[in-house]
């Protein structure tokens, strides 16, 4: 079973915007999730790719992988 994520958004210091997540960062098996440490102009779009991780994590786990 995948283990559950657990995402952060941080703004740095250039203003922008990264969703960061330590658990994918850990995982050397598999590539970064699109969208994961990708910097973006606003919250709102760092809100929604936190969002779209989270889910998909949930989606996983849901199907039993």
């Amino acid at each position: 079973m995948r283990k559950v994520h657990h995402p952060k958004i941080v703004q740095q210091s250039d203003r922008r915007w990264v969703v960061v997540c330590e658990d994918c960062e850990r995982n050397e098996k598999s590539a970064m999730p699109i969208g994961i440490n990708t910097p973006v102009n606003s919250r709102e779009k760092a809100e929604l790719m936190w969002e779209n991780h989270c889910e998909l994590r949930r989606s996983a786990l849901r199907r039993g992988s």
